[in-house]
Formats: structure tokens, C-alpha cells, sequence
């Protein structure tokens, strides 16, 4: 399939978030850039989100909708999104979220100007469910700071990137079913291989969530070392041992 050359392809699954849907696609659809489309993966859901999305796939030709038959998880619903994607960048964006008027525009920007990066991520603004502001990101900037291993809530937020997939293999966007967020770790892994990851300063992405991540939680952890052995021994990543407890030492 031909890719456009300047068009942006959001990835937008979409999972019983009919109370979300409305703000995440204004944010989306009113953006300063304006070559994109947004692909949005219905995964079975038991409320209207469905129906939502279909009125506004009507309305807005840049909106295309598909319905799983049942529900397959994130897993699926990211890479059936992206086979169907025509753009030669892809951003992800989570239903929950809300994207500031200029990210996609100042994140297309910095690539086209810096050649070497693969994937460009924002900073974040963190709210709860009464949408109280929680704090604000202060990830790393450079590919150098921001390590060997993408650590989720510590040095980035998934769902604020933008890849340029003319600067990666083909096919190399694949998740695997694991838990989020270390699906996405597992795949910027592979990313860092060809080029550079780097993150704006800016805050271009308001991201929803109970509390604020506790890395020191167990199960955090657990998927934390398993990313950090898979980037050892089969990836062909070999990763500082520092950054195996990175997640600790950023909150000691």
C-alpha cells in the first residue's frame, strides 16, 4: 500500500468509553495539522461508544470506524489499526485522553527536521476521573536521557508518540497480547534499534488516570524486569543494568 507522504494515521482503540469519546475526538478533529486520519478500533463494547462513533464517522470523512465481531483486546485492536493505516507516521492515542490543538503539528515538525529520530513523544498533564489535575510530566528529552528501555510514567507516555514508519522496517509495528502498558514497551525495544527516541518539552497531551503510578508496585515491577530480559537476550538490546532499577531509583 502507497503511503502519504505527509499524512498522520491515529491509532484510536476504543472500549466501553462512551463518557470519553465525544472529547478525544474534537481534540483530535480540530487539530492545526491537518493531513490525518483517525482509525478507530470498536473492541465489542457494552455501551454506546459504538453509536457515538458511527455519528461522527457521518459527519467527518477524516474518521474511519470498524467493529471487532467480539472483543480481542489492545493487542489487536492496535495492529488491525495499523494495517489499515495509509499515513507515513502513526500516533497512538488512548479514548480516556485529550490531545492539545498544536501536538500532532510541532510533533511532525521536529521530525521532519531531525532525520535520526523514529519517535517523538510529548509531555503529559495528568488528571483523575473529576479531571483534578494530578502533576505534569518531566520526561527526558533526548534518545541519550531517555535510555535503553522506555519505561512507561518515567521517561514516557505511550499514547503521545508519533513514529515515522519510512524510517523503520516494514511490518516492524506488530504488538504482542501481554499487559499495558509493556505491550508498547516490548515494541519501542525494537524501535530504539533504528533510530532515535526523543520527547518535546512541551505539554501537548492531557492523560487520564486514577493516581499517579506507583513503580514500586509488584506487578509494575515484574513486567518492568521481563521487558529488561527480553531486551537483553533476544532483541539484541543489551541495556545498561542500571536501568533494570531505574523505576526505583527515579522515586527514592
Amino acid at each position: 500500500m502507497m503511503r502519504n507522504n505527509t499524512l498522520i494515521s491515529i491509532i484510536l482503540p476504543v472500549l466501553n468509553a462512551q463518557e470519553h469519546i465525544n472529547a478525544c475526538l474534537k481534540s483530535l478533529l480540530y487539530q492545526a495539522y491537518k493531513e490525518f486520519e483517525i482509525i478507530a478500533i470498536e473492541d465489542k463494547s457494552t455501551d454506546a461508544s459504538y453509536k457515538i462513533l458511527a455519528k461522527y464517522k457521518k459527519r467527518y470523512p477524516k474518521l474511519r470506524v470498524y467493529r471487532n465481531i467480539k472483543r480481542y483486546g489492545l493487542a489487536i485492536c492496535l495492529n488491525r489499526a495499523i494495517k489499515r493505516a495509509r499515513g507515513r507516521y502513526i500516533a497512538f492515542m488512548h479514548v480516556k485522553d485529550k490531545s492539545a490543538r498544536s501536538r500532532l503539528q510541532k510533533q511532525v515538525n521536529f521530525l521532519v527536521s531531525h532525520p535520526k529520530v523514529v519517535a517523538l513523544g510529548t509531555q503529559c498533564r495528568f488528571i483523575n476521573d473529576d479531571h483534578k489535575t494530578l502533576g505534569k510530566s518531566a520526561f527526558p528529552l533526548t534518545h541519550e536521557t531517555i535510555g535503553s528501555i522506555v519505561i512507561p510514567g518515567i521517561s514516557a507516555q505511550f499514547e503521545t508518540f508519533v513514529i515515522d514508519r519510512k524510517r523503520l522496517p516494514k511490518d516492524i509495528l506488530s504488538f504482542k497480547p501481554i499487559a499495558y502498558p509493556f505491550l508498547y514497551s516490548e515494541v519501542f525495544l525494537k524501535l530504539g534499534q533504528y533510530g532515535k527516541i526523543a520527547n518535546l518539552p512541551f505539554v501537548l497531551y492531557e492523560h487520564k488516570r486514577s493516581e499517579l503510578p506507583s513503580v514500586r508496585n509488584a506487578k509494575f515491577l515484574f513486567s518492568h524486569m521481563k521487558v529488561w530480559l527480553n531486551s537483553a537476550l533476544t532483541n539484541g538490546n543489551r541495556p545498561p543494568l542500571s536501568s533494570l532499577f531505574s523505576p526505583l531509583l527515579k522515586q527514592a
